[in-house]
């Protein structure tokens, strides 16, 4: 599953826009005057058209895509000791919390997060007492698109009750207005494309057709994400376009809770025919992933290069270079 995602602002301008209403209205008291922004979305990303390079020879097949050299090679100095801000955006159930806990706690840097026993919120603070690290919670959340909130009638309750626990999967899966379903295609895309939750005025295919092409149009945006299936890798690309280290490495942990529910292969394909749009999506990302870890790796192997060419160099006594 695509993991995590970065966006860098570099002036309060109209690439703010870019990163949606909602993070606006958490940010918009403290940064006005901040020279930098960078937000770090978890399945949740933003993009500019002009900013989306990128071309495809086969509009049926993923591996056909080709990126621009400006989408795959993304490097930024940050300073977290300054003024910079990281704003966390966490799309639920991707593997955010994990990657959260790793910002306010295994960041190497100079004034890291406070942390208190049982409280959820970090204080994240620079030498300037201003905060390098934003974050919120879902609980408070409202369904809104263009300003608007989503009517019962768009999206009706699935179930009763106020959770969902105890409903089994069938239930689950049965629901048609289940927005579980293809999640990170939905949260990532511009739905104002396909009139917000209003779902009339356009055909399924229709709708899904735009909304896969716009949450892949922002993934290229993004100046960062992971997966969460490679960790190790996620962290080493982090760290490489960030210029910022992390002080102990990621750990793989391959079963989760899920793998405890015991589903048949109907169902399994099931929760797959439900789910293509996310489908696609991730196998694009999976893509770029790992162009961007190819281009990470050559640089790195070119920065060794010229190391060890400076290391075979050496100057005789008449201040001749020699290898």
């Amino acid at each position: 599953m695509v993991s995590r995602m970065f966006r860098i602002i570099r002036r309060w301008s109209s690439a703010w826009k870019k990163l949606g209403a909602q993070v606006k209205r958490n940010m918009a008291t403290s940064t006005t005057q901040l020279s930098k922004v960078v937000a770090l979305l978890s399945y949740s990303i933003y993009c500019g058209q002009s900013d989306c390079v990128f071309t495809r020879t086969n509009s049926h097949r993923t591996s056909d895509w080709r990126f621009d050299s400006n989408i795959i090679n993304k490097e930024y100095e940050l300073d977290l000791d300054n003024e910079d801000v990281l704003v966390f955006l966490h799309i639920q159930k991707t593997g955010g919390t994990t990657f959260g806990k790793h910002l306010v706690k295994n960041l190497d840097l100079e004034k890291p997060c406070i942390c208190k026993r049982k409280v959820k919120k970090c204080k994240c603070l620079t030498r300037n007492k201003t905060l390098w690290l934003r974050g919120a919670t879902w609980k408070t959340a409202a369904l809104k698109c263009n300003g608007r909130q989503a009517t019962l009638q768009e999206v009706p309750f699935c179930y009763e009750a106020e959770t969902w626990e105890g409903v089994d999967l069938q239930t689950f899966l049965n629901c048609k207005y289940n927005l579980a379903n293809n999640r990170q295609t939905r949260m990532l895309a511009n739905l104002s494309k396909v009139n917000c939750y209003n779902s009339t005025g356009m055909t399924d295919e229709e709708r899904n057709a735009v909304m896969l092409e716009s949450a892949k149009e922002n993934l290229l945006n993004l100046d960062f994400f992971g997966l969460t299936e490679f960790q190790r890798e996620t962290q080493l690309l982090f760290e490489h376009t960030f210029h910022i280290e992390f002080i102990n490495d990621f750990i793989q942990h391959n079963r989760t809770h899920s793998q405890r529910t015991v589903i048949t292969e109907a169902e399994k394909e099931q929760i797959r025919d439900k789910n293509q749009l996310d489908i696609k999506l991730y196998e694009f990302a999976k893509e770029l992933f790992n162009e961007r870890l190819k281009a990470m790796k050559m640089e790195e192997s070119e920065e060794r290069k010229k190391i060890d060419g400076l290391t075979d160099t050496v100057l005789d006594n008449n201040g001749t270079m020699h290898r």
